[in-house]
């Protein structure tokens, strides 16, 4: 999604790449468009959670798979000021339902808790990747380690999941909001 050129989306879709710019008059519209239809294809409220933080846990989740699926997509979301444009509708359900569930302060709260547990688990995601990823098919995370030598393994690279500590993180951000530690009209 983030590299993707019109001539080879043109070609995927067997139209010539002048048909393509009648439809979408630019790569970067495109791509905003392909953002929508992400954010429409995913079911972000479920059904049968019971408080606002499952719910949180849950949106986390949600996001890590849809990530999965195309990890570009944190890419683009990281790098377009108008990413979150894409996924508004899908993103205020999300917050009414936060706030139907009893968040403290309501909808900003809740506004607040998608944006920072959404920022949380983009970028826990694209530090992840490069422990994932290895060109020589050898875990990032050996080389970390090698690099760190006789210093203290303070983050705990050793012992990370192929999520990082991105549950740890959640689970901060849950207790700082029922800790009251964010306060509604607050910057």
């Amino acid at each position: 999604m983030s590299s993707f050129t019109m001539r080879a989306v043109a070609k995927r879709l067997g139209v010539r790449p002048a048909a393509l710019y009648r439809v979408s008059g630019s790569r970067e519209d495109l791509q905003f468009e392909a953002l929508k239809a992400i954010a429409n294809r995913e079911h972000l409220v479920p059904g049968q959670v019971r408080s606002w933080q499952s719910f949180l846990r849950w949106f986390v989740d949600a996001q890590w798979q849809m990530l999965d699926e195309d990890p570009e997509l944190a890419i683009v979301v990281n790098t377009r000021s108008d990413a979150f444009v894409a996924a508004l509708p899908q993103l205020t359900l999300l917050m009414e339902e936060l706030t139907r569930l009893g968040i403290p302060g309501g909808m900003e709260t809740a506004s607040f808790a998608v944006d920072f547990v959404g920022d949380t688990t983009f970028t826990t995601f694209m530090q992840m990747r490069g422990f994932r990823d290895s060109s020589e098919g050898r875990m990032q995370r050996e080389r970390v380690m090698q690099a760190m030598g006789a210093n203290p393994d303070v983050f705990n690279i050793a012992n990370l999941d192929e999520r990082g500590n991105l549950n740890a993180k959640v689970e901060f951000i849950i207790a700082g909001i029922e800790a009251g530690l964010f306060r509604a009209g607050r910057s």
